[in-house]
């Protein structure tokens, strides 16, 4: 923390200043009226640019995880990896190669009095769900969060990040269970109908997704699709172990092949079969396999042929 003393009052142009400095250098949601939610804040620099301005258009309706990558020199704010600090966030940002969150002795970014602020429209669990061959949807998305983000580029004229997505009531993707897109539209309304400029696969690296991407304009909107990886169990959310008992109620003598439920929306099939090499007696006693004394499946007797399950 940080406790500022002066001796004198202070404009309250002033005051925005030191708030702003603050509120950048921690990653934090500033908030002009605790009392009205859809009332934001203006994050300005040490000369007067506006960084962020939460009430006009577009900003107005976007004023949830304020974070962004800052740098002003006169006030030795150098930010180049930040993520907010309020619950709920699923976005860190940072220039790539630079993985020192919060304030750093130089910046990374080229020009003074420069950032580039995300923030999004506090949709909590509004997860929009596509038909991947209807003809309006661009791409293989199946699923959308409800929940977009608006970023602000200042004083740069294009600016390369590393972006990375963190599990958050707004992201349940945060899987390798899933291949998540970061998807660009030209409004909320747009990404919401399925309409997005760009679908750009992420990569799954230490438990978040992550990707490269480069603003070019001043404001650009993002939301976050996923689809079920090919190769992924979705079923299996379950910790531990799951045990399978053969006796004679789960396994009748004789049977080849069973499916068993052991719960947890998990199933588990069974198939026994003698490997065929062309002989005659390439099959198993009658009534076997069977549930032995020891709640295993025993496979003797068998003739002359190797059985494998």
């Amino acid at each position: 923390s940080e406790i500022f003393f002066y001796e004198r009052a202070l404009t309250s142009e002033q005051q925005g200043k030191i708030r702003t400095y603050l509120g950048m250098k921690y990653a934090i949601t500033l908030d002009a009226n605790l009392d009205n939610d859809q009332i934001g804040y203006t994050y300005i620099l040490s000369n007067g640019t506006v960084v962020w301005d939460g009430n006009t258009a577009p900003s107005i309706n976007f004023h949830r995880n304020v974070a962004g990558l800052v740098r002003d020199d006169e006030s030795g704010m150098f930010i180049n990896k930040s993520k907010s600090s309020a619950n709920g966030a699923t976005v860190t940002m940072m220039v790539p190669g630079h993985n020192a969150c919060g304030q750093g002795t130089q910046s990374e970014l080229s020009v003074n009095h420069s950032a580039i602020y995300w923030v999004h429209n506090g949709l909590v669990g509004n997860n929009v769900n596509f038909d991947p061959s209807d003809p309006d949807v661009c791409g293989e998305v199946e699923n959308m969060t409800g929940r977009v983000w608006l970023v602000k580029k200042t004083n740069l004229a294009e600016q390369t990040v590393t972006m990375r997505f963190s599990a958050s009531d707004g992201f349940p993707y945060a899987s390798s269970a899933y291949e998540v897109f970061l998807l660009v539209g030209e409004s909320a309304e747009a990404l919401n109908n399925g309409q997005y400029l760009q679908a750009i696969p992420t990569t799954f690296v230490d438990g978040e997704h992550q990707i490269n991407y480069t603003f070019t304009e001043e404001y650009t909107y993002f939301a976050l699709g996923a689809k079920a990886s090919p190769s992924a169990c979705e079923t299996c959310g379950f910790s531990g172990t799951k045990k399978i008992e053969f006796t004679n109620s789960t396994w009748a003598r004789g049977d080849l092949d069973r499916v068993f439920d052991v719960g947890d929306n998990v199933s588990v099939r069974v198939n026994a079969k003698i490997e065929n090499t062309g002989s005659a007696n390439s099959q198993f006693y009658n009534r076997y396999p069977r549930a032995s004394s020891t709640k295993s499946l025993r496979e003797y007797r068998r003739r002359n042929l190797d059985q494998y399950m």
